[in-house]
């Protein structure tokens, strides 16, 4: 959010989806979140918030396919029904940082196709594994997109002769072990039937040139190597500069408590301040996580021996 209103040039209102069953047993974190978010829509006179509850159906929730993800992830497929006065909307996962004026996003032309995408380079190399799949779903690989940033149509989603919503449950209830629910629904939905974006609208973290993009691109960290899981070299100074600017960072104690989540603190720090990182590798909290990961390695290693010696059998 930060990250995007710093670069749009245009009046911005951020709709926020959220399942209330999610959120069981973390009330006051809630409430603290939404607080956090409302001190971002005063830092920018331009910025509207608004929040839309989605119940989702108890059935979605138990696939194993969804479990394996998260359930938060089905609930962009609600935006034409959510939104019924809105025409189109950019839908950004929450792993990405903007670093261009996403009007130019806005302003492509969608004509009478559901979505803007980009192309998914990385499904369509390693999809050819699970060719027989795509083909019995009737997507086309060699079109394939992310899910992760989209440009969506909702006025022609809503006009279409399949209604959208109810098109994608019914085929996810007829099936349930889909390999990536949400990215395959729409995928098959579409079924190569979208206007392509520039790749620089979908830069995963994770390529070899990502860096060359950051003048002018988004950037989705969109492997398990998240930023505040491990950190992956340069281009995850970006997501840490403008974690800083949120309102989560707005004191020292606050900050620590947050940049506390990542394993390799040390790096992902390493232009903080040093105080910073003094407090928190003199924490007890610190020296237990260590001790502990230098555990798992250790108990991990004969295991991994084991699988690659028998891999080569």
């Amino acid at each position: 959010m930060i990250s995007a209103l710093k670069h749009c040039s245009h009046p911005v209102t951020i709709h926020l989806l959220y399942d209330a069953k999610l959120s069981i047993g973390k009330e006051e974190e809630e409430i603290y979140t939404k607080e956090c978010y409302q001190k971002i829509a005063r830092l920018h006179d331009d910025c509207d918030i608004q929040y839309h509850h989605v119940e989702l159906p108890k059935w979605i929730e138990e696939l194993p396919c969804i479990k394996k993800w998260t359930p938060g992830a089905m609930l962009r497929l609600y935006l034409p029904e959510l939104l019924p006065n809105q025409d189109k909307i950019i839908y950004l996962d929450c792993d990405t940082v903007i670093l261009t004026n996403i009007i130019n996003l806005w302003d492509t032309n969608l004509g009478k196709v559901p979505l803007a995408a980009c192309y998914d380079g990385w499904m369509v190399e390693h999809g050819r594994k699970r060719m027989k799949y795509y083909e019995s779903h009737g997507i086309p690989l060699d079109k394939y997109f992310n899910s992760g940033v989209l440009l969506l149509n909702l006025k022609e989603m809503r006009n279409s002769s399949r209604p959208f919503l109810k098109t994608v449950l019914d085929y996810l209830s007829s099936n349930p072990n889909l390999l990536y629910p949400d990215q395959d629904l729409l995928n098959w939905f579409c079924n190569g039937n979208y206007v392509l974006l520039d790749k620089k609208y979908d830069v995963f973290s994770w390529w070899n040139d990502a860096m060359e993009y950051t003048d002018d691109c988004i950037i989705h960290y969109s492997t398990a190597n998240k930023p505040w899981k491990k950190y992956n070299g340069d281009i995850d100074e970006y997501y840490w500069d403008y974690l800083r600017d949120t309102p989560w960072c707005e004191n020292r104690r606050e900050f620590i408590r947050y940049v506390r989540l990542a394993p390799d603190t040390k790096n992902a720090l390493q232009y903080y301040e040093q105080n910073f990182l003094e407090v928190i590798e003199g924490s007890r909290w610190y020296k237990i996580k260590k001790l502990f990961t230098f555990t798992i390695s250790i108990w991990k290693s004969p295991i991994l021996w084991l699988r690659n010696m028998l891999k080569n059998i």
